[in-house]
């Protein structure tokens, strides 16, 4: 009598368990997005043609399978024979595009400086695309807009909704 007591209370047991515990199930797309590699201050380089054509100075960096993430950083690349810079908090580099966030600044020749909160940079067709209101400054002329499209190659700007203050000497 006993013993059949310790088996049906043995089967009762499994069974709880069995019913009521759930197995962990690992997904594998968390699996999938975790850093290959990591950086803390860093200075990155890019040389083509024995030529220095992007400097990447950041503070924080993830490099997964697909993208690169950045944060806290400024970029230095030479694109037509001229030095330009761009800083922000945050940045993600994938498929020749890189994605600015947060206090987002272009600087570029004849003195022009672009402040703004999210930028898409195309580094393929040397273009800068900002779908948020922006300030644009130039010596003392100072431009704001809902939105700018910069192409690097022409140096065409397009902007929209555009307010402009300068000086006329």
């Amino acid at each position: 009598m006993t013993l059949n007591r310790f088996f049906l209370l043995f089967l009762a047991l499994s069974l709880i368990i069995y019913l009521g515990v759930n197995p962990y199930v690992i997904d594998q797309k968390k699996l999938r997005d975790i850093p290959q590699l990591e950086f803390k201050t860093f200075i990155s380089y890019e040389i083509k043609d024995e030529k220095l054509t992007l400097m990447l100075v950041g503070e924080n960096a993830k490099r997964y399978a697909s993208r690169l993430r950045v944060r806290d950083f400024a970029v230095y690349r030479e694109s037509n024979n001229t030095l330009q810079a761009m800083s922000a908090l945050e940045g993600v580099y994938k498929d020749n595009k890189l994605i600015l966030n947060q206090s987002v600044q272009y600087q570029g020749k004849d003195n022009l400086q672009l402040e703004t909160e999210k930028a898409q940079l195309d580094t393929e067709h040397n273009t800068l695309d900002i779908r948020v209101p922006f300030t644009l400054r130039q010596n003392d002329a100072v431009f704001k807009g809902s939105s700018l499209f910069f192409n690097q190659n022409n140096d065409n700007i397009v902007a929209k909704d555009v307010r402009a203050s300068f000086i006329i000497k």
